[in-house]
Order: C-alpha cells, then structure tokens, then sequence
C-alpha cells in the first residue's frame, strides 16, 4: 500500500504549449530571427488561439499545425529578407567598381600624355598608302596611333559586353570616339587587309572589332540611342525666385 505523503497525484493530460515554448521553438527552426518572431504581426494572438482551442477542446486547428505554419512564415520572411540584402550588396559593389572605372577613364582622356597622342592622330592623311599596316608609320604616328586605337578598343569591351554604363562615357566621349575613328579608319583598314592576306586563319585576323562597334554606337542618333536625353547644356529653365 502505498504510504501517504500528505499530497493528492493527479495526472493530467499535456500542458498547452505558452509562448516562451513556441518563440524557442521558431528560434531553433529559423536561427537567429527571435526579433522577427517577436514583430511578426498576428503571432501572439495565432498562439493564444491554439491555447484556449487546446484548453477547451474546440475543433480548431491543432496548436502545433499552426506552430509549424508560423514557422514556416517566418522562415520565408527571413530567406527573402536575406536574399534582399544580398543583391542589395551587389548592386551597390558593382556599381562603386564602375564608379572607378569611370574615374580612371576620364582621368586618362585628360592626362597629357593621352592629348599628345590624341592631336598627332587627328593630322593623319585620310588617303595614305600604308602596305604594311601600322607597321608603314614613322616611330611617333605608330605609338600615338596603338596608344589610342587600343585605349578605345578596351573601353569598346567593357561598353558592348554591358560591363560598364554605355550612357555615361558615349554621351560624354562621343566626339573623341567618332573623331579617332575617323582620323585613324585608314590605317585600320590597312592593318585588316594585312592581317587577311598574311595572318593564318587560326591566328586571329580581327583587328580592334570593339573600336569600331563603339565608334558605331556613338553614331546613333541621341534620340534613338537613348544616350544623353537630358536637356542641351543652356536650356534648363532657372529656378524660380520666391
């Protein structure tokens, strides 16, 4: 016979689930988003329900069904968040590396050294017979010629192949692209008929490709390009004084 102590054992079926029982439990399932869980709109009162349903036997919805749906809730609100931030990141990386790719060319169209080079090509005749290519050039010309044909060329790449904003550096360099273009298409041509009829066909006939589809860019009309739509320089209207 069992011996009394004093005290009544009565069994009662499983206590109902409480908050602090339900936010560990979205804690372990979601790692570290207990602040979301505590904001999340409609959690409370979803766990207050399944309480009183589980205290009065009501035919709701069973306590850990809606457990494990706010769970899942909130572990979508954090992946989406998560997936927000990454491409947030990216974008703003992506967009500082353009920033000083674009400082480095303006600062390159600027430099002396590049001027110099700039104002020899521009006195190149436009109808010289040049055999052997670049190679025909005098020792200057040739330099001037390679430092701005290849200078172009690579800004060519990034601008075509979308790594850089098309926009801003053939609004802003049209005039350098088309008048480079045009001083040194002769020669250029001349390299390209050299390279055809002398380079084997493995080796690579191309010469400059993306110079010569930059200088087509900066062709295109404004309007249809959709580079530089702002108003021309002297047309914005002054702001009106109070």
């Amino acid at each position: 016979m069992p011996r009394d102590n004093g005290f009544t054992e009565t069994r009662a079926g499983p206590a109902p689930p409480d908050m602090r029982q339900i936010s560990m439990f979205v804690s372990m399932a979601t790692g570290d988003y207990q602040a979301i869980w505590a904001c999340f709109p409609g959690a409370h009162t979803l766990a207050g329900t399944a309480k009183l349903a589980d205290r009065t036997g009501g035919g709701g919805m069973p306590s850990s069904i809606l457990v494990s749906t706010l769970s899942l809730v909130v572990a979508l609100l954090a992946l989406t968040v998560t997936i927000w931030q990454a491409r947030r990141t990216a974008r703003l990386t992506r967009n500082a590396h353009q920033i000083q790719v674009i400082a480095d060319v303006f600062r390159e169209i600027r430099s002396a050294e590049f001027l110099e080079h700039y104002k020899c090509i521009l006195d190149f005749p436009k109808s010289e017979k040049l055999e052997k290519g670049f190679e025909s050039l005098d020792e200057n010309r040739k330099k001037s010629a390679y430092a701005v044909c290849y200078f172009f060329e690579h800004l060519g790449v990034l601008v075509t192949r979308d790594l850089m904003p098309g926009d801003v550096l053939i609004t802003t360099m049209r005039t350098l692209i088309v008048r480079s273009w045009d001083a040194l298409e002769c020669a250029i041509k001349a390299e390209r008929t050299l390279r055809d009829t002398t380079y084997p066909p493995d080796a690579g006939r191309k010469f400059l490709p993306h110079f010569e589809d930059l200088c087509k860019l900066a062709r295109i009309p404004e309007k249809e390009s959709g580079f530089g739509n702002s108003p021309p320089a002297g047309t914005c209207s002054p702001p009106e004084s109070s």
